[in-house]
């Protein structure tokens, strides 16, 4: 049965007397653990993956500055720096206005139709990344309306969702607490870390 322990004495005997006894630790760690590394906390996933939909749906190009559409197989990932915060707010604003739009307009409701099941995924950066990694690269560039072009979702690719891992991760070491589990695993016969 569960229980509270209240003091640090309290929890550090408790680790002791199942080190001890030959039980196995496995460390529960909030996301935030990876932010001394230099990797985004998860509210600045939120805000990066929104502009990333909207920019892979085409919408405010010319704000975003990515002509035609942008596409991760096609594209690479845009960069956590600059201005993109405040293009992540006009990103939001765009993809909810056109989520709310009426459906009386037939040119536009496949169009709308797909933006509100974007806006749906907007409010997790795990639904997110996966309805990007769903959208099919559009190649066909000769409609003038670019919300007319066909945007097709799939089932999702892998491949984009370890190419987003890898691109928040380049060039970023590990942090102390990273260090720190991986120098206490074989001590503490960890072998699984969670995280939540």
């Amino acid at each position: 049965m569960a229980r509270i322990i209240e003091t640090l004495e309290d929890f550090l005997g408790e680790i002791e007397k199942g080190y001890n006894s030959g039980d196995w630790l496995v460390p529960f760690v909030d996301a935030g653990v990876s932010v001394a590394a230099g990797i985004p906390a998860t509210a600045q996933l939120n805000e990066f993956l929104t502009l990333c939909v909207a920019m892979a749906l085409g919408l405010d190009e010319e704000t975003l500055t990515f002509i035609p559409r942008w596409h991760p197989k096609l594209n690479p990932w845009p960069e956590i720096n600059g201005p993109w915060k405040r293009l992540a707010l006009i990103a939001n604003q765009t993809i909810k206005e056109w989520a709310f739009k009426d459906l009386k307009d037939k040119e536009d409701r496949a169009f709308i139709r797909l933006a509100r099941e974007a806006f749906g995924d907007l409010s997790d950066w795990r639904l997110s990344l996966l309805f990007i990694s769903r959208i099919l690269p559009v190649l066909d560039l000769s409609f003038k309306n670019k919300h007319l072009r066909p945007i097709e979702l799939c089932d999702g690719d892998p491949h984009i969702i370890d190419s987003f891992f890898h691109h928040i991760t380049k060039e970023k070491l590990p942090g102390m607490p990273h260090r720190m589990l991986a120098h206490f695993a074989a001590t503490l016969r960890t072998r699984v870390v969670q995280r939540f």
